[in-house]
């Protein structure tokens, strides 16, 4: 008789089961990369398609088998699974980067994984379903990150308190190399000091200081995150009749702040003033190098016409809350956010959209989304992963 093993787990449900135990070790891989010359090309695309349909048929076989055992519900991840590996436009933009790049299929398939992530909008917690979030709460943030549709989180409790690099290390050393950090910058730096909510929270007086931005903010994030860190958001709370009624003067400020940042990370800003946005709005980050955050949310316009198309800078967006709702009556309606309560498909028809022409143009695309979109977030976030890769005819 062989030697007793305990191996500890999450249970998915209450009781006793006997059986073969199974068990898996979800670790991202590096795929090598070498270089293939021109006679080599088309031998590497037959490859791509050889596997395409191999791993297509695998999957297929296993959705199957899930829903026989489990309910066509609990197949529907391997069906998006499915939607992206046989997704037309990514096959071509895979090939495209066999072809001018001179490098092995695998390598260019990982190319176009890393450009793409979506991830929770996090405050004081994990949030999500109530089977992610017993996960989250056993194992953290490795749980998470092991999730193959989840490659990013949103750290939004930077918000309200900065975060030394050694709590961020700590966070980095928890995902692999492929994982990135969209990191909400500290609220003093984009909530206007004379509004009645600076005022009334204490907020320290730093409004677009780039010396207090690179010291308490730019510079952890860099040491803690390094090479994890996607980008640094600075989410202005509404600013009130003094800037907005000259858009102009607040945009030459939040020039100046942003060009005086550390080069290096990506910055995005988030809007919650319609008035700012325009073309000096725009032209003052393409100057800094920074982009523009677009958000689904009440304040603003819908999140695809908010800004007009930049080429091959990085796109950051966020799927927060729908026209005419507010978080506390959202919260009180969704929660235990465990499902998609009022699905918002307009959003996410925009969302995929905005997604594809990113991937098109080759830029980094991040998306995030928050329980009050819809009622659940890695929801949304695997029905957007079905929009932006549709059923194909296979």
């Amino acid at each position: 008789m062989g030697q007793l093993r305990i191996i500890k787990g999450i249970p998915v449900a209450r009781g006793l089961a006997l059986g073969r135990v199974h068990v898996v070790r979800a670790r991202p891989k590096d795929e090598p990369t070498w270089s293939v010359t021109a006679e080599e090309v088309d031998r590497e695309d037959d490859r791509l398609e050889k596997t395409i349909d191999l791993t297509g048929e695998k999957l297929r076989r296993r959705q199957s088998l899930v829903a026989a055992q489990s309910g066509a519900k609990d197949a529907e991840i391997l069906s998006v699974h499915r939607m992206l590996l046989q997704d037309p436009g990514s096959r071509r933009r895979v090939e495209s980067c066999i072809r001018d790049q001179r490098i092995n299929a695998e390598a260019a398939v990982q190319q176009l994984a890393s450009r793409y992530r979506i991830g929770l909008i996090c405050n004081t917690g994990y949030t999500g379903g109530r089977v992610l979030r017993q996960v989250l709460a056993r194992h953290g943030l490795r749980a998470y990150a092991q999730h193959p549709l989840l490659n990013a989180l949103n750290i939004d409790s930077t918000f309200y308190r900065p975060q030394t690099a050694q709590q961020l290390a700590h966070q980095a050393a928890e995902v692999p190399e492929s994982f990135r950090f969209v990191v909400k910058a500290y609220t003093g730096l984009t909530t206007a000091p004379d509004t009645p909510r600076a005022q009334q929270r204490g907020i320290e007086p730093v409004f677009l200081d780039p010396a207090y931005a690179e010291r308490r903010v730019i510079t952890p994030l860099v040491t803690g995150l390094g090479s994890k860190l996607g980008a640094v958001l600075f989410q202005f709370s509404p600013l009130g009749y003094r800037y907005t009624r000259s858009p102009e003067t607040f945009v030459a400020r939040l020039r100046e702040f942003l060009t005086a940042l550390p080069r290096g990370p990506v910055y995005a800003v988030e809007l919650r003033d319609p008035e700012i946005l325009g073309a000096q709005y725009e032209d003052a980050l393409a100057a800094a190098g920074a982009v523009h955050c677009s958000t689904v949310h009440p304040r603003m316009p819908p999140v695809d016409r908010q800004v007009r198309d930049r080429g091959r800078e990085a796109m950051v967006i966020r799927w927060m809350l729908r026209a005419g709702d507010d978080y506390e009556s959202a919260g009180a309606r969704f929660a235990p956010f465990n499902r998609i309560q009022e699905p918002d498909k307009l959003s996410r028809s925009r969302i995929a959209a905005l997604v594809k022409r990113g991937l098109s143009s080759g830029c980094d695309v991040y998306v995030m989304a928050a329980n009050n979109a819809e009622g659940s977030a890695p929801l949304s976030l695997f029905d957007l992963a079905t929009a932006i890769s549709p059923p194909s005819s296979k």
